[in-house]
């Protein structure tokens, strides 16, 4: 096992962008009990490093054991502290080192820090209280009138709750987003920045698309929700997986109704899976994921694959499940991510129509936030409950064999 975790952590260093050469290399879990010890993570790692730093210029021989040239300090140490039970320590590290400490008690396991992408398609184009129902006429996004009808129906027009999402916030983990677009109406805010190479607004469009989709005032499902800024993913659309497990929970810890969207997909990791169930856990957040875009099963990869997270795919205009999107158990119900119009860069009114389920899952998001600004969910399952509740059963045609895994639901406000 200590091997072949060596073997794919060279892989991973291979193929990892300069980017991530440059940052943390490894993130360590440590032991459930941990959290809120005297010895922090940080210095708990330092202390066992220069531990196993004399063993070896003493000559002992022990688990990944090197020529003593190369014992260099950890760099890039940060602690990762989420609810009461996740606790992890980031930093540089030697494979030699990762491999020795693999055996401590205090060790649960060890992951590489990946690689996760935003899960969108090229652009099509870029063209120049009180509960009751509001008609948005014409909806620029045929998304919008799709959900608020149980079938299909020769309308762009959109009713939805008038609460709209009035006391929610939802906080988009995206690549930014251009807080002075028109659509957001001083409802978005950029709280923190995690790319460390680039500023905290959007730089790539994709986080302003996502957040527009949510609770644009134009585009948007929940038009009365605020809309905060987490920067995980650089203008390609790309982070890793300490971004993904920062300290962001800071932002969390507010007493407000809160939400998550997650557009991104990468590998299968234990480590984001156990961080993102302790944030809804601990803190009662639901947690909305898109399934991939990779046209197979989304329980292959992650966060899809955790089952305390809610994964969303697409659909196109016919109630076809787009050939692009995932599918199987993990997905628990679809949502229009073909040729979606919402927000972008450039002016403060620009555009731009985009495929993929980042498109989907921001839909169900914003129902999410529509529902708890009408009623308090004791937790994110009984939300996740509701929303399937309320969803069209057995419209949905599927690519062929994918139907008999997956769930025939669509979303629906």
């Amino acid at each position: 096992m200590t091997r072949q975790l060596v073997i794919y952590a060279l892989l991973i260093l291979k193929i990892a962008f300069a980017e991530v050469a440059r940052g943390p290399t490894h993130i360590i879990r440590l032991s459930e009990g941990r959290n809120g010890t005297i010895v922090a993570g940080d210095k708990l790692i330092l202390q066992k490093y220069h531990q196993y730093q004399t063993m070896v210029k003493n000559g002992a021989s022990v688990a990944g054991a090197v020529d003593t040239g190369l014992l260099k300090d950890p760099t890039n140490l940060s602690n990762i502290y989420i609810g009461e039970g996740f606790s992890a320590v980031t930093g540089t590290f030697s494979l030699s080192f990762i491999e020795h400490i693999l055996s401590h008690d205090d060790v649960e396991y060890v992951e590489a820090n990946e690689i996760y992408r935003a899960t969108k398609m090229r652009p099509v184009y870029r063209p120049p209280s009180k509960r009751s129902k509001i008609a948005q006429h014409n909806a620029p996004s045929w998304g919008l009138a799709r959900i608020s009808r149980n079938k299909k129906e020769n309308t762009n027009d959109y009713s939805y709750e008038s609460a709209a999402g009035d006391g929610v916030q939802v906080f988009i983990m995206d690549t930014g987003i251009n807080v002075e677009h028109d659509d957001f109406n001083g409802r978005a805010t950029l709280d923190a920045n995690f790319v460390n190479e680039e500023s905290e607004e959007d730089l790539g469009g994709h986080g302003t698309h996502v957040a527009a989709i949510i609770g644009g005032t134009t585009f948007g499902v929940s038009k009365k929700v605020k809309l905060r800024s987490i920067k995980i993913l650089d203008k390609y659309g790309d982070g890793t997986t300490v971004r993904l497990l920062h300290e962001y929970v800071g932002k969390l810890s507010k007493g407000e109704k809160s939400v998550i969207n997650l557009s991104l997909s990468g590998p299968k990791s234990k480590m984001i899976n156990d961080a993102l169930s302790s944030t809804s856990n601990d803190y009662n957040i639901p947690i909305f994921v898109s399934a991939g875009n990779t046209a197979d099963d989304a329980c292959n990869y992650s966060p899809s694959d955790n089952p305390d997270v809610f994964t969303v795919g697409s659909t196109d205009r016919d109630d076809s499940v787009s050939k692009f999107s995932s599918t199987g158990q993990c997905v628990r119900l679809y949502a229009p991510g073909k040729d979606i119009k919402s927000a972008w860069l450039g002016s403060k009114d620009a555009t731009m129509i985009l495929d993929g389920t980042s498109m989907a899952n921001p839909h169900v998001a914003g129902i999410a936030a529509v529902l708890m600004s009408q009623k308090t969910y004791s937790s994110p399952k009984k939300l996740y409950d509701a929303i399937t509740d309320i969803a069209v059963k057995g419209l949905l045609s599927f690519p062929d064999g994918s139907e008999k895994s997956s769930h025939n639901l669509l979303a629906h406000i």
